[in-house]
């Protein structure tokens, strides 16, 4: 669930996200980069091999990510319901930006 979401949000933001499975010498080149994990939700990644992405802390799009995820999991949560998140409706927005 929480991946589906991370990747909606992300989309409604017009924020294009890269899915895979990378090398270290492929993240050390990303400006900004995070995880997603079910009881965590979404942890940017700091530094890889030592080595620090970016400013060393979560990037602005990562944050814009985290901040909406955490909004939409305590509105869930908050209303009782059995499903955290799963009110969360697909749009049709594209993806755009990145780099």
């Amino acid at each position: 669930i929480t991946r589906d979401l991370v990747l909606r949000i992300a989309r409604d933001m017009g924020i294009e996200l890269v899915e895979g499975f990378f090398e270290p010498s492929d993240l050390i080149r990303a400006d900004e980069a995070f995880l997603t994990f079910t009881t965590g939700g979404v942890i940017p990644v700091h530094s890889v091999d030592g080595i620090v992405l970016g400013r060393g802390e979560a990037g602005s799009m990562t944050k814009r990510i985290m901040a909406k995820y955490q909004e939409i999991f305590e509105r869930e949560t908050q209303q009782g319901g059995e499903k955290p998140l799963s009110s969360v409706k697909e749009t049709g927005c594209g993806t755009g930006g990145g780099g």
